[in-house]
């Protein structure tokens, strides 16, 4: 149990310092910074079902938040590369979304 507390633990400030490295224009405020930990929280279960129902849907619009906005989608996809090997799990493409959908 405390080393799953503090594998959370570790994603949560983790998160925190990967927001943090956003540019200037995309800054998020606190509510959208607490829902999206709250999201990762709750998220983390579903994550283990290794769930792999991601649609053409879910694949275009990841893509085209990839376009719209290059700088945020690196920055989290070394965040979701990093919570995949920390967690030993992948995280689908309608997961990913939810998050860009708190950021943006």
């Amino acid at each position: 149990m405390v080393a799953s507390a503090t594998t959370i633990s570790k994603l949560i400030l983790t998160l925190l310092e990967y927001t943090s490295k956003f540019p200037e224009d995309c800054r998020m405020e606190q509510d959208a910074l607490l829902g999206l930990i709250i999201h990762m929280s709750m998220a983390i279960p579903r994550w283990f079902q290794n769930d792999t129902s991601d649609t053409e849907e879910d694949i275009e619009q990841y893509a085209a938040i990839a376009r719209k906005q290059g700088s945020i989608f690196e920055i989290m996809e070394k965040f979701f590369t990093l919570v995949e090997s920390s967690l030993l799990i992948t995280i689908p493409v309608k997961e990913r979304i939810a998050f860009f959908l708190y950021i943006i």
